[in-house]
């Protein structure tokens, strides 16, 4: 998401437009689903261009939104493959009768999973 962007796009609305902005932001960050009828009915006075404006800046938010929660997606599944990966060399060195490191890294675990044995 590009804030600057953004926050130029914010800057060329008018207070009441700016005003709107907040306090949807503000009503979607807390997931105050009640406010957003009389947001709707104030987006609605607001002139024609503003109220594109509007949806444009909030649309440019969720693109945003949606790539940020992809990546931590991303991160979230390489974590719980490393931590695969720790598990089957930690379960390799129980079976060997070896001692195990409660902290091992994935690349020990990436070379004691590699060794024959």
């Amino acid at each position: 998401m590009d804030n600057d962007m953004i926050a130029r796009r914010a800057e060329r609305l008018s207070p009441a437009g700016r005003e709107v902005l907040a306090e949807i932001r503000e009503a979607t960050a807390a997931d105050d689903h009640d406010a957003i009828p009389s947001l709707l009915e104030r987006i609605r006075d607001l002139p024609p261009h503003e109220q594109r404006e509007i949806g444009e800046i909030l649309a440019l938010e969720a693109q945003g939104y949606a790539a940020e929660g992809a990546r931590l997606l991303s991160v979230a599944e390489a974590a719980e493959e490393a931590e695969r990966v720790i598990r089957a060399a930690q379960e390799k060195l129980r079976a060997e009768g070896k001692p195990v490191d409660p902290h091992m890294s994935v690349g020990e675990a990436i070379e004691i999973l590699a060794k024959p044995g």
